[in-house]
């Protein structure tokens, strides 16, 4: 509409700091804020925060409770009614899985622990532990034989 534009540059006239500061600025702002909010979204809150339905009413309808999404336990982070958990928080069990599956992929356990220097290892750990594990690795090793 010819009409709305001259209209439009009438007012950038009159007034342009509005327009070619205020409107970066506010634009700015916004999209600071959305990304602020997103970032708080993924990590917080730790724990399931909301408004629960009642237990009993979550009990006779399995739809309304809030049940682990896999067999590892991660739970959905949002809830039946008005809730929310931190996508990260909700989904730990999962990433954990994840990490470790991913860090066994690229590093040798056997190796790595070839590596380790025992004495320090021991120094390291307290001495029921340290007992524990020599009896352990002691009665495997000798096992063959036995």
């Amino acid at each position: 509409d010819p009409a709305a534009r001259g209209r439009a540059r009438a007012r950038l006239k009159a007034n342009p700091v509005a327009y070619l500061v205020v409107t970066p600025l506010t634009a700015a702002f916004v999209g600071w804020f959305t990304n602020w909010v997103g970032v708080q979204m993924l990590f917080y809150p730790l724990r399931w925060r909301g408004l629960a339905p009642p237990r009993w009413l979550a009990a006779r309808c399995g739809a309304l409770a809030r049940t682990p999404c896999s067999e590892l336990g991660d739970l959905p982070p949002f809830g039946p009614f008005l809730g929310w958990q931190g996508i990260v928080p909700a989904k730990a069990p999962r990433m954990a899985r994840d990490l470790v599956q991913t860090v066994e992929g690229l590093v040798s356990v056997d190796d790595t622990l070839l590596k380790l220097d025992a004495r320090k290892v021991a120094d390291f750990l307290p001495a029921p532990v340290v007992g524990g594990v020599v009896a352990k690795s002691a009665s495997g090793l000798l096992a063959p034989f036995s």
